[in-house]
């Protein structure tokens, strides 16, 4: 009898202990799980910064670019106004020139065609 009470005492200890032992590697299990998952968060919303960051200094970027080419198209129209209203001056004291000596109406026009062509031609070759 004793022996069996003692037998009973010894399985009621290994079932008691092979309880604890399944529910601390269940703790365990549910602890490292919960790690893991934190780190994947964590690893995603650096992804997503990161994302984030790249897509703002591309948009970044381009507004630039475009500044620069909205600049360029500025200070190309400007050079062309300011490069007509030299032409125009040109031609103009080109008419005053030979208006005071006299020429023509013909001769006048001829003249300030052929010196309109001519400053066309040395803008475009600049």
């Amino acid at each position: 009898r004793e022996r069996r009470e003692r037998g009973e005492g010894e399985e009621r200890a290994g079932r008691e202990e092979r309880a604890e032992r399944a529910e601390r590697e269940e703790r365990e299990r549910v602890e490292r799980a919960a790690r893991e998952a934190a780190k994947a968060e964590r690893e995603a919303a650096d992804r997503a910064d990161r994302e984030a960051r790249k897509l703002e200094e591309r948009e970044i970027e381009q507004a630039r670019r475009m500044a620069e080419a909205e600049a360029k198209r500025s200070i190309k129209a400007r050079q062309m106004s300011d490069s007509k209203v030299a032409g125009a001056a040109a031609v103009a004291a080109v008419v005053d020139e030979n208006a005071e000596e006299g020429e023509s109406d013909t001769e006048l026009s001829f003249s300030s065609l052929v010196t309109s062509k001519r400053l066309k031609r040395s803008q475009n070759r600049r």
